[in-house]
């Protein structure tokens, strides 16, 4: 499977859209399965699941249904069984929207590593913290 950062970006976007911190896995998967029509249900499903594997390796998504494997079930002959799961995005997954949702960003992130694109969303918001604690310390009055 290739990585695919728009999709991606569509799923944590999807996520930051919710009225709720926490999120069903698979009113998800059915919420951005019309732009994938060109995909059948077996390869949509995969290319889902793999992505949010993806994310939840690079803890951009938090499993709150403890001990559910994000509510698939693999069986060798290819088969799945599914069942819903509640996830979250983290802190570092909300960087992550942030960087994937910047001007010009996919183009630039593409051929690097996901781990390599949260260590860059690290640095980033290392340097906003620390221009906006620069700030702030700047207009804090002197004592004499």
């Amino acid at each position: 499977m290739q990585i695919d950062y728009l999709f991606m970006r569509q799923m944590v976007n999807a996520m930051i859209a919710k009225d709720s911190h926490y999120i069903n896995i698979e009113p998800l998967a059915m919420e951005l399965r019309p732009q994938f029509a060109t995909l059948d249900d077996e390869e949509y499903i995969d290319k889902f699941y793999g992505h949010l594997w993806l994310l939840k390796d690079n803890s951009v998504i938090e499993e709150m249904t403890l001990g559910q494997r994000m509510g698939i079930s693999y069986a060798t002959n290819r088969h799945i069984t599914r069942t819903d799961c509640v996830i979250r995005l983290t802190a570092q997954g909300y960087d992550f929207a942030k960087l994937l949702n910047k001007n010009d960003a996919l183009d630039k992130i593409k051929k690097m590593s996901i781990a390599s694109v949260l260590v860059l969303c690290q640095k980033m918001a290392e340097i906003g913290v620390e221009k906006a604690f620069g700030a702030i310390i700047k207009k804090l009055p002197t004592r004499a």
